[in-house]
């Protein structure tokens, strides 16, 4: 009979098993599902074109010799992931660029979820490990960062892999989860900066009680996670005085903490009002998980905890005295970890009631938020500054472009008044490879220089020159034009410095062509023109007159041409 029962248990249990194994299948293509929908229904943003920048298309003027050096000295000027990068490059040499490098991010988000899941059950009961994926699936940010060709998502998989090896180490003790926990943490750090806390978090665990007697296996897998990291001092230095000296970030507030983990909770496609209901709910499970899990388990307590928490408190602290690096999307490599307390702490509610209510409550304002992230809706553009620095709402142009470009003539003239714009259309025209003329071949930035010496400054890399203009020249009408590559052994900026001779003074009185297309744009969909589209179109309305004017998502095209004389 004892045996009989044993063996009854086993197999309830290898029932249970496989109702959960199907569970999470369930769940895994749900949210395969989310992240593959309108994956492009918008067209690549400022960042994401930076990251086309690396695609190997925009190497076809180059030698063989020179595609290293020149993408390593880009690289070296660019504070994000090398790793990255490079994967791009390789990605695009089989599957091309644009759009097309977005599957990158959804490979990793969906890898990510397989791993998150095998981590929850470390930590969770098989029940509350699936609520864990449930919120991953279905979170906006989760899906945000899967649709955006950006290294996030990349970051996410290999911080969330390294975390499972080293609990697996430190569960086993084996030389195969150490070994893939060097590997997995250095591949990480390669991805973003920030998972840098994940090894430090790592050296705090394993002196507390039974994990001291690991100290050697984790002194060595840090040893060998430092040489493995050796290239990286080669960027290193060179981003830190980037970020130094040429950062855009102010000083983040008390309330950026909370900002942060409402996006967490939400991403960036809530109404206001959502947000603060996302957050009292989330924060209200995360608070009560983690002290239903304290009385439980401490280590693992403490090491979900310090996961969540402790990067955004130390960036913070760090922003406020010395440099400000807090951006949000920076710990977006973290959320799974509060995911898991979240988990627990609505796992833990007694009342079965009160369970099923906040757990209805909160998959319902996720789905709501989805709703609004496929809309395309975003909080206002001042809220938005406030709450989401670096985060704008998604844009189509490309159709914008299209109709503009059938329209060009020969000779005709294509303007922009400020760096988004800029970069856009030298990216579409170097995409559309159309060369039927001069003015399509090269798109120029027009300025004075008042009205750039505080505008993306640092990013133009013209503040110098700027400066050393005499007030006569300032007044004067200035140009800078690029041509592909975007970054050459002479300039590994997104923009030629200024003393090569792409930047001068731009004479309009004396120009031959009848007509100037005039592109301004700004990050948002709504919102005020920069400052010096103003001083353009006055200067443009002395010499020529306004034929055509076409707007669409914060993009505004205008035509001016000649005035016929009379008779």
């Amino acid at each position: 009979m004892a045996a009989g029962g044993e063996f009854y248990n086993l197999k309830i249990m290898a029932i249970n098993k496989n109702i959960f194994a199907a569970l999470f299948f369930i769940i895994f293509i749900f949210g395969a599902g989310l992240r593959i929908h309108n994956i492009n229904k918008y067209d690549l943003w400022f960042d994401e074109l930076s990251s086309d920048i690396y695609s190997a298309h925009q190497a076809e003027d180059m030698e063989k010799s020179e595609i290293l050096p020149v993408y390593l000295s880009r690289i070296s000027h660019d504070p994000h992931s090398p790793l990255y990068y490079f994967l791009v490059y390789s990605y695009s040499l089989i599957f091309g660029g644009g759009k097309s490098l977005r599957v990158i991010s959804l490979i990793f988000s969906l890898l990510s979820m397989f791993i998150f899941y095998r981590l929850s059950q470390v930590f969770l009961k098989r029940s509350e490990s699936l609520l864990a994926v449930l919120l991953m699936s279905l979170s906006p940010l989760h899906i945000w960062y899967a649709q955006e060709a950006r290294g996030y998502a990349m970051a996410l998989f290999f911080t969330l892999l390294s975390a499972y090896f080293y609990i697996q180490a430190l569960r086993i003790n084996r030389p195969l989860p150490w070994f893939f926990f060097t590997i997995s943490a250095a591949l990480a750090v390669y991805s973003s900066y920030y998972a840098a806390f994940l090894v430090i978090i790592s050296g705090l665990l394993i002196f507390y009680k039974d994990n001291r007697r690991y100290i050697k296996e984790w002194f060595l897998s840090i040893l060998a996670i430092l040489v493995l990291l050796l290239p990286l001092v080669l960027v290193f230095i060179p981003h830190c005085q980037f970020v130094k000296n040429s950062f855009w970030l102010l000083k983040p507030k008390l309330a950026d903490i909370f900002i942060t983990l409402a996006v967490f909770n939400l991403g960036y496609s809530a109404g206001y009002g959502g947000l603060l209901i996302g957050l009292a709910l989330f924060f209200a499970l995360f608070i009560y998980g983690t002290f239903s899990f304290y009385k439980t388990n401490k280590e693992y307590t403490l090491a979900l905890f310090l996961l969540t928490l402790l990067p955004i408190t130390v960036t913070y602290l760090f922003s406020i005295w010395y440099v400000p690096i807090y951006i949000t999307r920076q710990f977006f490599l973290f959320t799974p970890f509060y995911y898991l307390l979240i988990a627990k702490g609505l796992g833990s509610i007694k009342n079965r009631l009160l369970q099923g209510a906040a757990g209805i409550f909160a998959v319902l304002i996720l789905i709501s938020t989805l709703s609004n992230y496929y809309d395309g809706f975003m909080l206002s553009s001042k809220i938005q500054r406030e709450f989401y620095a670096g985060i704008h709402q998604k844009k189509n142009y490309m159709d914008l472009l299209t109709g503009i470009n059938k329209k060009i003539k020969e000779n005709d003239i294509v303007v922009t008044t400020d760096m988004h714009s800029f970069f856009i259309v030298n990216k579409y025209y170097s995409s559309i490879q159309d060369l039927r003329n001069p003015g399509c071949r090269t798109a120029r930035l027009l300025f004075y220089p008042p009205a750039l010496s505080n505008l993306e400054k640092k990013y133009l890399r013209i503040t110098d020159w700027i400066n050393a203009l005499s007030e006569n020249d300032k007044k004067e009408l200035y140009s800078i034009s690029i041509t592909r590559p975007y970054f050459t052994r002479e300039s590994n900026t997104l923009l030629p410095r200024a003393d090569m001779k792409s930047v001068g003074k731009f004479p309009l009185e004396e120009i031959k062509t009848r007509r100037i297309w005039l592109i301004s744009s700004i990050w948002d969909k709504q919102g005020l023109l920069p400052y010096n589209y103003h001083l353009l179109k006055n200067s443009l309305s002395e010499y020529l007159e306004k034929q055509i004017s076409i707007e669409k998502d914060g993009m505004l095209v205008e035509l001016y041409a000649r005035k016929e004389r009379q008779g």
